[in-house]
């Protein structure tokens, strides 16, 4: 990936000071696994509001399965050629709103990338690839673990929700009750029962399905989006002028 080139001027004077002169190349990767997860784990417009509920929970819960995340590594480049690690002070100032890119066109067409670029950003994205692969490693085995805990209470729930409406329609059933219009009362409430418990289990059936989906694709998702930058630090924000 070419880097793009940028001039900035620091608020910090004492760190521009020891920046002028050289370059800092910065790559920085963000996962974004919320925009899968958005995508399939919908509340759908039939969902009854139990199950509207609980898809929102899920959404939370996988959330912090797999959370967003965004890393930054950064190298300074002296015009001799040598390289060091920047350091965290330096990737803080470069990220923060006392870091100003110039307006100057004329300063802005003179940063270019140096000769060795390429071989440098080339083997800090292998880098992060690599770290990103242990990283959604771990998570997967996590999850895998996690799943099964919550499929074992959502199941849970729906079993003892089924079994207190079979309850309720078992004692519909034996009222004691001879008038037609009752008992067309009582067969009209024994349906609506029975319709409760079938959306219930058809929508943690549904749920669980939709969970166990998004996790497969989550875990083998490891693509991330990056963008590298050649940063070079200004002397005077009066050149931007």
């Amino acid at each position: 990936m070419s880097p793009i080139p940028v001039g900035v001027h620091l608020s910090d004077d004492n760190l521009a000071a020891d920046l002028i002169g050289k370059t800092i190349l910065l790559v920085r990767s963000a996962w974004r696994p919320s925009l899968l997860k958005d995508k399939q784990l919908r509340v759908r417009d039939d969902d009854v509001p139990a199950v509207r509920v609980g898809r929102l929970s899920d959404r939370r819960w996988i959330s912090t399965l797999f959370p967003d995340a965004v890393r930054t590594r950064c190298l300074v480049v002296s015009d001799d050629g040598s390289v060091e690690v920047c350091t965290d002070e330096i990737a803080r100032a470069l990220l923060r709103e006392g870091c100003k890119p110039t307006t100057n066109r004329q300063i802005q067409m003179t940063i270019s990338p140096f000769r060795q670029v390429q071989k440098l950003v080339t083997a800090l994205e292998r880098e992060m690839i690599h770290e990103d692969r242990q990283c959604l490693g771990k998570l997967r085995e996590e999850a895998t673990a996690a799943f099964s805990d919550r499929k074992q209470i959502l199941t849970s729930e729906t079993e003892t929700y089924v079994r207190w409406k079979q309850l309720s329609i078992e004692q519909l059933r034996l009222r004691n009750i001879t008038d037609q219009q009752q008992i067309q009362m009582t067969e009209g409430q024994i349906a609506a029962e029975q319709r409760r418990m079938e959306t219930r289990i058809s929508g943690m059936t549904d749920r669980l399905r939709s969970l166990e989906d998004a996790l497969l694709s989550l875990a083998n998702h490891s693509k991330t989006e990056s963008y590298v930058i050649l940063v070079r630090v200004l002397p005077s924000p009066k050149l931007s002028i």
